[in-house]
C-alpha cells in the first residue's frame, strides 16, 4: 500500500468515526436545473401549465447516468467505497453546463423536453433519449422514457444551464461536492 493511501485511509477513518458518518449512496449523476426556467421555456413553447392543470411537476433535472445496484456491489466486492462509482464524472461535479433544448413531447400522462448535453457531458449521459421530465398525471416520471420513445417529438430551440452534481440515496438531496469516502 502507498504511503498517500494508507494517510487517506487513515485521515477517513479518523474522520467517519468524528462525525459518524454512514458510507455515501449515490442514486445518480444528474445535471439540475432551474425550474422556473424549464417551466417558461415549456410554457411559452407549447402553452401548456402543468401546475395550473394539477399535475405532479417534476421539471428539476436530466439524470446522466442511474446507478443499479448490480455497478455499486461489484464495487464494494472490489474494496472499494460505492460512491466511487461517481469517478466518470468526477471533473465534471459541480460544474455549470449548457444543455440544448431541442424538442418536446406530452400526452395526457407525461410532459418531457428532449435535451442534447453539449462538451464532456455529452459522451457520458446513458438515458437513450436525455431529457427533463416537465411533469406527470398519475405516473411516476419514468414515463418519460416510455412518452420520448413513442417519438412524437415536436421539434424546439432553446438551452439552459444545469449544474452536474449527484443524487444522495439517504437523504434525497442534491449534492454538488464529491462524497467523502470517494477515492476509498
Amino acid at each position: 500500500m502507498n504511503y498517500n493511501r494508507m494517510i487517506r485511509r487513515v485521515a477517513s477513518a479518523h474522520m467517519r468515526k468524528i462525525a459518524q458518518e454512514k458510507p455515501a449512496s449515490v442514486m445518480f449523476a444528474e445535471a439540475v436545473i432551474d425550474q422556473r426556467d424549464i417551466l417558461n421555456w415549456f410554457q411559452d413553447q407549447t402553452g401548456l401549465d402543468p401546475e395550473a392543470m394539477g399535475w405532479k411537476i417534476a421539471a428539476h433535472h436530466m439524470t446522466i447516468e442511474f446507478f443499479d445496484k448490480k455497478a455499486k456491489k461489484a464495487l464494494k466486492r472490489e474494496g472499494r467505497a460505492e460512491s466511487n462509482i461517481i469517478e466518470p464524472y468526477a471533473d465534471l461535479i459541480g460544474q455549470t453546463v449548457v444543455l440544448d433544448l431541442v424538442g418536446y413531447a406530452h400526452d395526457d400522462k407525461g410532459m418531457a423536453v428532449l435535451v442534447e448535453p453539449k462538451g464532456p457531458l455529452a459522451r457520458l449521459v446513458t438515458n437513450k433519449d436525455p431529457h427533463i421530465t416537465i411533469a406527470t398525471n398519475g405516473v411516476g416520471a419514468k414515463y418519460s422514457n416510455e412518452l420520448l420513445a413513442k417519438g412524437e417529438i415536436i421539434p424546439a430551440r432553446g438551452s439552459i444551464q444545469a449544474r452536474v452534481g449527484w443524487k444522495d440515496a439517504r437523504s434525497g438531496k442534491d449534492m454538488y461536492d464529491l462524497p467523502w469516502d470517494f477515492g476509498q
